[in-house]
């Protein structure tokens, strides 16, 4: 066996979250079998684990975006990274949750009690959630405009442009995109 075949032999005898992007992008494996080994993520490993802390009011964490790393958005934001198929009922349900309790009046997200604005960043991140899980709702159109709306003169974004920021930031600018 070659280092190249011992290498993807390692690779799929990991994770789900491994395995179908293995399939899909060193293996270029039929449709069918990336869609098998994907739906293998809310079934077996890192994803079924992560599903299984959710609470019964469909948060992780015990909150939408804090405690930090472990709230319904980090879960979320995981849970996409490792290829949770779209379709996932409890994906979804955190997903409105999100939308429920994140939606300002000026029509971005954010889930502080006390502030003034949507934050540009936590808009961007829930934004690509929802997209990514296919959430279907009406307020997903005014989400995408507010992010619009904050783009910056050098085609950036900012998450202190409230605040009088001048120029893009990095960081902001990719989770808007």
């Amino acid at each position: 066996m070659s280092v190249d075949a011992e290498i993807i032999q390692w690779l799929l005898d990991g994770d789900p979250a491994i395995r179908w992007q293995v399939h899909r992008d060193l293996l270029d494996s039929p449709p069918g079998v990336i869609a098998t080994e994907r739906l293998r993520v809310a079934q077996e490993g890192w994803g079924r684990r992560l599903l299984a802390f959710q609470d019964a009011d469909g948060r992780w964490g015990g909150g939408l975006y804090s405690p930090k790393w472990i709230s319904t958005t980090y879960t979320l934001l995981a849970l996409r990274m490792l290829g949770l198929p779209a379709d996932n009922p409890q994906a979804l349900a955190g997903c409105r949750l999100l939308l429920e309790h994140g939606v300002f009046p000026d029509g971005g997200i954010n889930f502080s009690h006390h502030a003034k604005y949507s934050e540009t960043c936590v808009t961007g991140m829930v934004l690509s959630i929802l997209a990514d899980f296919r959430c279907s709702d009406p307020r997903l159109e005014g989400i995408a405009s507010y992010l619009l709306g904050q783009q910056m003169a050098d085609g950036g974004w900012n998450c202190e442009s409230y605040r009088g920021a001048t120029h893009s930031s990095f960081n902001t600018t990719l989770l808007a995109l």
